[in-house]
């Protein structure tokens, strides 16, 4: 289990740099792609171990961040929803809160009307947040 659980990972944070160094020099589709299979890696696993969890938002935050980049701002939407369906109340972190603050952002041009709903689940993440530190 052990050897599995740091293959795993490895394979993942391999994905989390490769996804960044391929952000940083402009190709947005490579670095997607490493994002993207990264998440879809963390989801399969992050009911085993909670261990995931870091890797599932970095690479959802990553991902949504590379899609604003190339001016895909509705796909990004789309995706960042797929969030809402996936995670669980109890999982808290700095990536989740960066997460919800783009789901905001993009409710207000998108969805108007929901985005009273993202913005207290952002106070919420950033209140938990606050007074854990």
């Amino acid at each position: 289990m052990t050897r599995a659980l740091s293959s795993n990972l490895n394979f993942c944070y391999t994905l989390l740099f490769t996804g960044d160094s391929e952000m940083k020099r402009g190709c947005f589709i490579r670095a997607l792609l490493c994002f993207e299979n990264c998440r879809q890696k963390a989801e399969e696993l992050i009911v085993e171990d909670s261990v995931y969890q870091y890797c599932y938002f970095r690479s959802l935050r990553k991902e949504a961040q590379c899609l604003r980049y190339m001016g895909l701002h509705k796909r990004c939407y789309k995706v960042l929803q797929g969030y809402r369906n996936f995670g669980k109340d109890d999982w808290h972190s700095q990536e989740k809160l960066f997460v919800l603050l783009q789901l905001f952002d993009l409710s207000e041009q998108f969805e108007p009307q929901k985005s009273d709903y993202y913005f207290e689940l952002l106070s919420n993440e950033a209140n938990y947040l606050k007074g854990k530190q």
